[in-house]
């Protein structure tokens, strides 16, 4: 199990910065503070719309970037074709 562990570290890494991103920036008190430095109609008409943006190119981009790149065949055409 140690080797699991070794080989695949970076995404429970980005899982917990994101779980942390998450869980941060959803709640009131980040909120109200990033009110303080933009403006509450920032917060209340764009936020969650850029925190669902980042949220999800994290998810895809980052994570998903993760997953794929240590197995670079499985999505590899030259490989599936022969798989027949």
């Amino acid at each position: 199990m140690l080797w699991l562990i070794i080989e695949y570290w970076e995404s429970p890494a980005a899982f917990f910065l994101f779980a942390v991103f998450h869980s941060v920036a959803a709640r009131e008190p980040f909120k109200k503070r990033l009110a303080q430095w933009t403006s509450p109609f920032f917060i209340n008409h764009y936020w969650r719309l850029i925190y669902c943006l980042v949220s999800f190119i994290w998810y895809f981009q980052v994570i998903g970037t993760l997953h794929w790149g240590l197995h670079p065949d499985c999505c590899d055409p030259q490989h599936s074709s022969s798989r027949g």
